[in-house]
């Protein structure tokens, strides 16, 4: 049961996330129609849909770490783990310095992919990143909600 809290807790942060990652950088108006059709895909619950237009997007734009975030996000309303993390990792290697990227696969690692204990540091890392890179940005008081919650299981298991 709190796998499924947790994974709609991730479900509607990321959903929320998804209409604000795009808001980076302008895009041309072929990508930027892309990622408002897939906007209204992912509204009216179509997100494979929404997948193909990211996935159009990207062809147009490969190095674009934005639109990897953005699919990553739809692949993780159709469970598709793997390829959620997949995305997320190609947006890191595209732009070590990008954020967001950092900030969402840290929900991943510590809220979905999480089968134990050995995921814990991962996601700790990435929202310390987070917060190395954008300690004002949007999601710096979340990141560091989770850093310290992390950190203090990571403390309690240490202890025990």
């Amino acid at each position: 049961m709190r796998k499924w809290i947790l994974l709609v807790v991730v479900v509607v942060a990321l959903m929320g996330g998804f209409f604000i990652v795009q808001t980076r950088q302008s895009y041309d108006s072929e990508i930027a129609a892309l990622i408002s059709q897939s906007q209204e895909y992912a509204f009216a619950s179509r997100y494979d849909d929404a997948v193909v237009d990211l996935t159009t997007a990207i062809e147009l734009d490969p190095e674009n770490p934005e639109l990897y975030v953005l699919r990553g996000q739809m692949y993780l309303y159709l469970y598709e783990w793997d390829s959620v993390l997949n995305d997320y990792n190609t947006a890191i290697e595209l732009d070590p310095a990008y954020p967001d990227a950092y900030f969402y696969r840290g929900i991943l690692y510590y809220s979905i992919l999480q089968t134990g204990q050995e995921l814990r540091p991962e996601a700790l890392a990435d929202f310390q990143y987070y917060l190395e890179l954008a300690p004002e940005g949007r999601h710096a008081a979340e990141a560091a909600r989770y850093a310290a919650t992390i950190q203090a299981e990571l403390d309690a298991l240490d202890g025990e």
